[in-house]
């Protein structure tokens, strides 16, 4: 299909045990598709600094997307991990999203002013509905945290019980063998004694 691959590298993996790790932390990737042309961008501190990941020209014609789909998959290897996908956003005019991005930005939640306006009341409704989306979100982080530790605290428990079980083993063996030493060892003297005793000129008692 392609002659060759296309990629970048980028920190986009975030793990709870990190020092900088927070519910904040995510990246943002951006796929751009103008004509046969895919271009991939990634922010991969969130900070709306996007760069070039790969540029590929697609042997598709040229009407290919309005047939396409949107998928989004993940994949760890051996490795467990956890992906959360925060948000998907579309736009079919790339102008239009430019624009959309520089809005977000530049614009601030509340602007001063007198009453309330309908400009400024859709304003209020998207930054409240933003919030309600944050609150979600440290909703679902909160309970990924208490099945994280949840599950540390069964992985513990299980390797402490298979411990446990070794050592009463060991303890069982050892104690065994200490009881069959010393059974042995009275054993042998008490017949050194009779042997003794049974020797002509010598008397005992055992």
């Amino acid at each position: 299909m392609m002659d060759k691959l296309e990629g970048c590298d980028a920190s986009i993996r975030y793990h709870e045990d990190r020092a900088d790790f927070s519910v904040e932390s995510m990246s943002r990737a951006k796929v751009i598709v103008t004509g046969k042309r895919l271009v991939v961008q990634i922010d991969g501190k969130n900070d709306g600094q996007f760069k070039d990941c790969a540029v590929v020209d697609l042997p598709f014609a040229m009407d290919w997307a309005k047939s396409a789909h949107i998928g989004v998959t993940a994949s760890t290897g051996q490795l467990a991990d956890n992906h959360d996908v925060i948000s998907l956003t579309t736009f079919s005019d790339l102008v239009k999203h430019e624009q959309s991005e520089a809005l977000v930005l530049s614009t601030p939640s509340f602007e001063k002013g007198d009453g309330i306006s309908q400009e400024r009341f859709e304003r209020i409704e998207d930054t409240m509905s933003k919030i309600l989306d944050k609150l979600e979100y440290l909703e679902h982080h909160t309970e990924h945290e208490l099945m994280a530790v949840e599950d540390h605290i069964k992985v513990s428990t299980s390797k402490l019980q298979a411990q446990e079980a070794i050592s009463e083993g060991r303890i069982d063996e050892l104690e065994t063998k200490v009881v069959s030493n010393i059974n042995g060892g009275i054993e042998k003297r008490r017949k050194s004694r009779r042997a003794q005793a049974r020797a002509p000129g010598v008397r005992g008692c055992v």
